[in-house]
C-alpha cells in the first residue's frame, strides 16, 4: 500500500520526539521515512536530533553522567529510571 508524503516539514517536525523514541505508528513512520528522502533540510536536522539522542544514551548507559543527571534524562527519554 503506497501512503501520501507528509504535507510539509511543519507536520515532519512535530513527529520529531516521536520519531526518536520509536513511537510512530509502522504508517508514520513511513510517511516520514519518505519525507525525509526528498526534503534534505528535514534529513539534515533530524540526522542530527538522532545523533544526539543515541549520544546521550550511550553515555547515559555507560555510566558517564552524574546518578541524579542519569535518572532524569532516562525519565526525559522515557527508558524508565
Amino acid at each position: 500500500m503506497h501512503h501520501t508524503t507528509l504535507k510539509n516539514c511543519l507536520e515532519a517536525f512535530r513527529l520529531l520526539d516521536d520519531y526518536l523514541s520509536r513511537e510512530l505508528t509502522p504508517e508514520l513512520e513511513e510517511r516520514l521515512d519518505e519525507h525525509l528522502r526528498i526534503c534534505q533540510e528535514c534529513a539534515r536536522r533530524f540526522g542530527f536530533e538522532r545523533w544526539l539522542a543515541e549520544y546521550i544514551r550511550d553515555r547515559l548507559r555507560q555510566g558517564r553522567a552524574p546518578a541524579h543527571l542519569r535518572a532524569w534524562l532516562n525519565r526525559m527519554l522515557g527508558e524508565g529510571g
